[in-house]
């Protein structure tokens, strides 16, 4: 997992709140400044960075009441920063706290990026793994973006999952995904034969 997961930051003396998410003991804030208040033991659900908050001393609360946005829990409290929209970070909120994990309709852009924040936040398998699937239900004719993405990140899954819908020929020959055209030589993909990675050759997932 990368370091600065989550730092804490100043308050603002003003925040604006995303109207479903008002009321927590830990704030996230959009990289549009908006503000999501939510229930730290709720995102533990899916995910070991929250689990690890919940371990911490807790800090001492001067009041009882539900609307955070109009309290100073904040200035004394935990607020943290996460490099997504408003509308990708309410996604992920939601996707950690519920009971059963679902995701709502995605693009292939937004998808590789709540995949990153998985990683980010140190997921749970079973949030990461869906994240995967769909990823690669979203990757027709996308097939070397997402083997990229899975070199970039370190993922072994995500790998075999991209490398499964190759055939042997795409493989060798590459193909042009974004303007970018990759091949298994290149930098990149040469990450597919680091300690990580041993073990899942692409012989071991063409087929």
């Amino acid at each position: 997992m990368e370091d600065s997961t989550v730092h804490t930051i100043e308050a603002d003396s003003s925040p604006e709140y995303h109207p479903s998410f008002t009321e927590g003991d830990i704030v996230i804030v959009a990289n549009d400044k908006t503000h999501f208040a939510e229930d730290c033991k709720r995102l533990a659900r899916g995910s070991k960075v929250f689990q690890d908050l919940l371990a911490l001393p807790q800090p001492a609360w001067d009041i009882d009441g539900k609307d955070i946005k109009c309290s100073t829990t904040i200035k004394h409290g935990r607020s943290f920063e996460i490099d997504a929209s408003a509308e990708l970070t309410g996604y992920f909120l939601s996707f950690l706290g519920a009971k059963i994990p679902l995701l709502p309709p995605t693009s292939f852009t937004e998808t590789a990026k709540l995949l990153y924040l998985c990683n980010k936040f140190d997921c749970i398998q079973e949030h990461t793994q869906l994240v995967r699937q769909r990823l690669q239900g979203e990757s027709e004719g996308r097939q070397w973006e997402l083997l990229n993405l899975a070199s970039d990140m370190n993922d072994a899954k995500l790998c075999a999952m991209a490398l499964r819908k190759m055939t042997k020929i795409d493989f060798i020959r590459g193909a042009d995904s974004g303007g970018i055209a990759y091949s298994y030589s290149t930098v990149r993909v040469s990450k597919l034969a680091s300690p990580s990675f041993r073990g899942h050759g692409r012989e071991d997932f063409i087929t």
